[in-house]
């Protein structure tokens, strides 16, 4: 998780006009959890749940607060266990690729 999200999620929340406890009560986690989030005193990145409200509330992408929080949407991670193959292709394609510029 960045210093980034945590600047963002506060940023969202305060374009909107959302006070803290409003915020949390909206998104179902607790006021000062997403104090620690804001203020990048979480370790953790919350769950795609939470991620997901977050992007609703706040009319945000959810994908961009993923990345934010250094989280892989679900559907990634379905899509590579569904696609093994081709992770290990592409695997194969930066293996060569890095050998090349290492040279």
């Amino acid at each position: 998780m960045t210093d980034a999200f945590g600047k963002t999620l506060r940023l969202l929340r305060e374009t909107h006009n959302f006070g803290l406890r409003e915020a949390a009560r909206k998104l179902q986690i607790s006021p000062s959890y997403l104090s620690r989030l804001e203020t990048y005193d979480e370790p953790n990145p919350p769950s795609e749940r939470v991620i997901s409200g977050m992007a609703k509330l706040y009319g945000a992408k959810h994908d961009d607060l993923m990345e934010l929080a250094g989280r892989v949407p679900r559907a990634v991670i379905e899509f590579m266990e569904d696609n093994y193959y081709l992770v290990k292709e592409i695997q194969g394609k930066i293996s060569e690729w890095m050998k090349t510029e290492m040279s």
